[in-house]
C-alpha cells in the first residue's frame, strides 16, 4: 500500500493552544479512553477540553540529495 502525497506531508501534534482546542470526548473521559479514539489528553488546564482533536501541521518534502 503505497501512502498518497497529502498523507506524507502532514503529521499530527498534541501541542494546541488550549483556546484552539476542539472536544474529542466526553465530560468524565479518562486518559487511556482519549487516546484509544486518537485524541490528545491534557488535564492540567481548567474550562478547556482535556480530550481534543490533535493538530494537523504541514511538513515540508524532503530534498533528493544529488551527488
Amino acid at each position: 500500500l503505497a501512502l498518497g502525497p497529502l498523507a506524507q506531508s502532514q503529521t499530527e501534534t498534541c501541542t494546541v493552544a488550549p483556546r484552539e482546542r476542539q472536544n474529542c470526548g466526553f465530560p468524565g473521559i479518562t486518559a487511556s479512553q482519549c487516546t484509544s479514539r486518537g485524541c490528545c489528553f491534557d488535564d492540567s488546564v481548567r474550562g478547556f477540553p482535556w480530550c481534543f482533536h490533535p493538530n494537523t501541521i504541514d511538513v515540508p518534502p524532503e530534498e533528493e540529495c544529488e551527488f
